[in-house]
């Protein structure tokens, strides 16, 4: 069949597909072979068409810039192909990243780790904690890693007056570098449209003194490219308080302590009149004249000193009311008053002893007072001191320790270098007198000696003498 085509002349069919030239084919004289061209030519703009939607799918599937591939060339009845061509333009996937950043109120309930952001503030004192916290945003068409840094500074007031202590953060170990003052924290594969809110907290320092204003300023980066950040910008102000006469609403805000706040102004506590928290002029007082004592000149009785002393008219001089005759202001003396049948009481008038009626008493100088102890106007026996006595010690026995004789408790113990021991044999720890060998008794009656022994000797010695004369005789 192909090669009756080849060598049959026919004229050249263009077929335009997918907007492509379609190479001529010389047209068969047979009604056969007419019939096979036809086939052949759809099922060619077939085949190129499938092959064009194939590529266009492909390309708007992965994004990528892809070399259109040329229609498949049937080599049936083909004398020449032209070429064809499929371009595309594809845009680069958008890379981007962007943050809001915002400070607040530290709550109570707050931890490291764990914050509530409740209330937005931006003016705060010296030793207040601020919160800040920033939200970071992958505005690009990739999943990405967004690097955020984090940095305070002084855009306002005294830098050197500046100062704080980082205290925690949601960032991770080791997120904040003390040395650069510096807090990183990584947003690790966020996809499009995705973000990531990052919170710390730092301690104002109690010694700032003036007004300063602070911007804490975040830094993005993807993959080392800078993106742009976000900040935002605090006031640290010391407490202000009210001077004399200055604005208040309560007492606290008065400066001074012995200030109060009045109809919305500090004033002194004890002048609040005073616009210049003076004290209040003393009221001078007219000096007294001093009083008259006892005898003293005086012209009314108020001139007295004592109040039961009067200006005597005679003399015009203070005088007891009672006894005004008497120059030294004493009482006078009573007048002795009869005894009545009525007992006398405890310093009442009395003549003897029996006019007095509490038993005890007696009449001492014409008072009833208390026998034992008459000259006490109260009639009562002074209070006795009771005098503790402290134990006596225990008497030392038989080698007990002792400092004397009568520290041992045997009256024939004596106290022998610090112990008590017998007193005739001191040597003995028992206080016993050691055993000794058995002796001979002693006679009831010693034989004497002396000058009546030589008499007896000296009558023995004559009546010897006496019986051997007697014997010579015989």
């Amino acid at each position: 069949m192909l090669n009756q085509l080849e060598n049959n002349t026919s004229t050249t069919t263009t077929n335009t597909v997918a907007n492509s030239p379609i190479p001529s084919v010389k047209k068969p004289t047979p009604a056969k072979s007419n019939k096979l061209a036809m086939i052949l030519g759809v099922a060619l703009f077939f085949l190129v068409a499938t092959a064009g939607v194939a590529v266009s799918l492909k390309q708007f599937f992965v994004r990528e810039s892809v070399a259109p591939t040329a229609p498949t060339q049937s080599k049936a009845n083909v004398e020449k192909v032209q070429d064809c061509s499929l371009s595309f333009n594809v845009a680069e996937p958008a890379v981007g990243a962007s943050c809001v950043k915002n400070s607040y109120r530290d709550e109570l309930s707050n931890t490291a780790g764990d914050y509530e952001l409740n209330s937005q503030k931006t003016q705060f004192e010296p030793g207040e904690t601020v919160v800040y916290s920033f939200e970071v945003k992958n505005t690009g068409d990739l999943t990405t890693t967004i690097v955020a840094t984090d940095k305070l500074s002084v855009t306002s007031g005294n830098s050197n007056d500046f100062s704080y202590q980082f205290l925690d953060s949601n960032c991770g170990t080791n997120a904040y570098n003390s040395t650069t003052k510096t807090l990183t924290c990584t947003a690790k594969d966020l996809g499009p449209g995705q973000s990531e809110v990052f919170n710390f907290r730092i301690k104002l320092a109690n010694t700032i003194d003036s007004e300063i204003k602070v911007q804490n300023l975040v830094t993005l980066s993807i993959e080392e490219a800078e993106m742009s950040g976000c900040g935002v910008e605090i006031t640290v102000k010391p407490e202000q308080l009210a001077q004399c006469n200055e604005g208040c609403s309560v007492t606290n805000d008065c400066a001074e302590d012995n200030h109060i706040c009045v109809e919305g102004k500090c004033r002194l506590k004890t002048n609040i009149n005073s616009t210049t928290c003076q004290e209040p002029s003393p009221t001078p007082t007219p000096s007294a004249s001093p009083k008259a004592e006892c005898n003293e000149a005086c012209s009314k009785n108020s001139d007295c000193a004592e109040a039961n002393h009067v200006c005597s008219t005679t003399t015009n001089t203070c005088r007891l009311a009672t006894n005004p005759g008497d120059a030294n202001c004493r009482a006078a003396s009573p007048t002795p008053t009869p005894i009545t049948s009525t007992k006398a009481m405890c310093g009442e008038y009395c003549s003897k002893n029996s006019d007095c009626a509490q038993s005890g008493h007696i009449c001492y100088f014409n008072q009833c007072r208390l026998a034992t102890y008459p000259d006490r106007t109260n009639c009562t026996a002074p209070q006795q001191t009771t005098t503790v006595v402290p134990p006596a010690e225990i008497a030392a026995g038989c080698n007990e320790n002792c400092r004397a004789n009568s520290d041992c408790s045997n009256s024939s113990h004596i106290c022998f270098e610090g112990k008590c021991r017998l007193e005739s044999y001191p040597n003995s720890s028992s206080c016993t007198i050691p055993s000794s060998p058995d002796q001979p008794k002693m006679p009831a009656e010693l034989p004497k000696s002396g000058s009546d022994d030589l008499m007896n000797w000296i009558k023995a010695g004559i009546g010897i003498l006496g019986a051997g004369a007697l014997l010579l005789l015989l």
